[in-house]
């Protein structure tokens, strides 16, 4: 099923797109996915999206079936990535070489892999030094690329791809922390404990995206979905439901059954 509606406090056009099962979501995304970058490509010459880690990269194993895209005109970013070596298993840049990269032949020069932590770096200023370089890379992509840059000031990629966690969290801005008020900075770095730290895009780069597509799956994740598409969080409380594109955006709420099961204009 799919709805257009108002949206909880959101100016842009809001899309809640339900298909019955995990699976059916993975190739509806795909579909998503290519037909945006068909057209952008066809309209301007390039598509330039984001994408997260998780389910929702596994999702894009899927891009195989897809035809007709011009994967040298692609640019892929991602919107968190672990403070990791790319050689560990762990690593999201690994797995999206391996998911869909290599075979569909996107070129590894167009896909912006984090820096890697230098051997015996201390895991904070790795993951500082990480979120300044990617930072610096974006915005010199955003220089050559043309890319428009939102109200806020943020680059305006044409896809911007984000999962949701059962507790709200869209990339690494996890609900009540700091970094959720962050204004200027367009990548920051996280450590969310002693031995684990990742970088992420901002709220505002998130909310910049000329399409934003929340995808996620699950029962457990029904209540958050709830919250953010319909109102009622509390401020800082639910990141997902913070990301606010522009007037002129569309947000969609890519789900199965089992996630849009609480909402109440869903059937």
């Amino acid at each position: 099923m799919v709805a257009a509606r108002a949206g909880a406090k959101q100016a842009c056009k809001v899309v809640v797109d339900v298909s019955p099962t995990e699976a059916a979501v993975g190739t509806r995304l795909c579909a998503l996915f290519a037909d945006a970058a068909r057209k952008a490509i066809a309209d301007k010459g390039s598509f330039t999206v984001a994408v997260p880690g998780g389910s929702v990269l596994k999702m894009l194993g899927g891009l195989k079936e897809q035809k007709g895209i011009d994967w040298s005109k692609v640019h892929l970013y991602y919107v968190n990535h672990k403070v990791l070596p790319h050689s560990d298993p762990a690593s999201t840049h690994k797995k999206a070489l391996a998911g869909f990269v290599q075979a569909v032949g996107l070129p590894e020069a167009n896909v912006a892999a984090p820096l890697e932590p230098a051997p015996g770096q201390d895991l904070s200023a790795a993951a500082s030094a990480a979120a300044s370089d990617y930072e610096s890379r974006l915005r010199a992509a955003a220089a050559s690329l043309g890319l428009p840059l939102a109200q806020s000031g943020a680059p305006r990629l044409d896809w911007m791809l984000l999962g949701m966690g059962a507790d709200g969290h869209v990339g690494s801005l996890y609900p009540n922390k700091p970094t959720l008020e962050e204004r200027t900075a367009w990548v920051l770095p996280f450590q969310k404990s002693a031995d684990a730290a990742s970088i992420t895009l901002s709220l505002p780069v998130m909310a910049a995206g000329r399409e934003v597509v929340i995808c996620l799956t699950g029962a457990k994740k029904a209540p958050a979905v709830r919250l953010a598409v319909e109102g009622g969080a509390q401020p800082g409380e639910l990141p997902g439901a913070m990301v606010a594109p522009a007037p002129d955006a569309t947000l969609t709420w890519l789900l199965d059954e089992a996630a849009a099961a609480e909402l109440g204009g869903k059937r």
